[in-house]
């Protein structure tokens, strides 16, 4: 009797095993065994765009959709024929496992890129989804930075000290790929920050690589911006302030300058106060206000305008136009 009972308790773990169930999907047992856990994040790579999620174990099954690359699933069990029984966006189905690594891919890009094709703006999001919550927009024809290729045709970007994704078919690389006939050579590396020098208020990043060309904005004196290419005329091509033109390299430089000024300076031509910011820009955080008539230090020239400036132990930014010398 005991022998009868443990062959029938054999035979029902055996029906277990070969025919677990998640939900009302049956799941095709396997030989082979994977070495995964359930539940952990697998992700698709070594295809040109897309995997199949199948009904079945096999290459002839019918498709339920198809899995971008790069995009992330959930592994579920083994399954025969080189398959893993995985879920993905809430559908369970059969991958090929050569398909599947553990290890999140790391594509890096490492580019500067500008938006375009769009009407007015694209979104910055929180996932790489159409569906996923939004971080904010990112006007037509801002720069931002990509670092990495994601899932579903998004790549991860940089935008305004905000990380987040945004869809690869909006954007475009800033580089000419030019064969570097009549350009004028550098020893700039890509990426690397220049401060303006050499001027008395600001120079023009312009349009095209001529002082002829429409000026597109002003980079103030001692401002920074990141070089991307060499350019004919004695221009280079740089970005400032989400965008991209041409400035003259004689007005660049590789090093920060670090022009001194070690003075006590009063608070002047305000109302009531002025903001000592953590950045020299206006749109810089604050940090505290400075009542008019109160005595800062001022350490050195900064951009846009601004000293850096000590005041009741805290150190930031204010507007030189507000402060003169004791």
């Amino acid at each position: 009797m005991k022998r009868e009972r443990l062959g029938i308790v054999s035979i029902v773990l055996a029906c277990i095993l070969l025919f677990s169930s998640y939900g009302n999907t049956c799941v095709y047992a396997s030989n082979t065994t994977s070495g995964y856990e359930y539940g952990q994040t697998l992700y698709v790579v070594n295809c040109k765009e897309w995997i199949s999620l199948r009904t079945k174990p096999s290459t002839s099954s019918d498709a339920i959709l198809q899995i971008p690359l790069f995009a992330g699933v959930t592994y579920l069990a083994d399954a025969d024929n080189g398959f893993l029984y995985v879920n993905y966006h809430g559908k369970s189905g059969y991958a090929l496992a050569k398909y599947l690594d553990e290890f999140e891919p790391q594509i890096a890009i490492g580019e500067y890129m500008e938006v375009y094709k769009c009407k007015q703006s694209i979104t910055l999001r929180k996932e790489p989804s159409t569906k996923a919550k939004e971080i904010c927009q990112i006007p037509l024809g801002a720069i931002v930075y990509a670092v990495k290729e994601a899932a579903n045709g998004f790549y991860m970007v940089v935008y305004n000290g905000l990380e987040g994704y945004a869809l690869s078919s909006y954007l475009r690389n800033l580089r000419s790929g030019s064969d570097g006939k009549n350009v004028d050579k550098t020893d700039y590396y890509y990426g690397q920050p220049l401060w303006v020098v050499g001027v008395n208020e600001s120079i023009s990043l312009r349009e095209e690589p001529s002082t002829s060309s429409d000026a597109i904005l002003q980079i103030p004196l001692y401002a920074a911006v990141t070089y991307l290419e060499d350019a004919p005329n004695g221009f280079v091509h740089v970005v400032y302030n989400n965008a991209d033109g041409y400035a003259l390299s004689k007005y660049l430089d590789e090093f920060e300058p670090q022009i001194a000024i070690c003075e006590y300076m009063r608070v002047v031509n305000c109302k009531k106060s002025i903001t000592l910011r953590k950045t020299a820009s206006t749109s810089g955080e604050e940090i505290c206000q400075i009542p008019l008539g109160e005595i800062v230090y001022a350490v050195k020239d900064a951009a846009n305008g601004f000293l850096m400036v000590e005041y009741n132990g805290k150190q930031g930014y204010a507007l030189r136009k507000y402060l003169e010398f004791v």
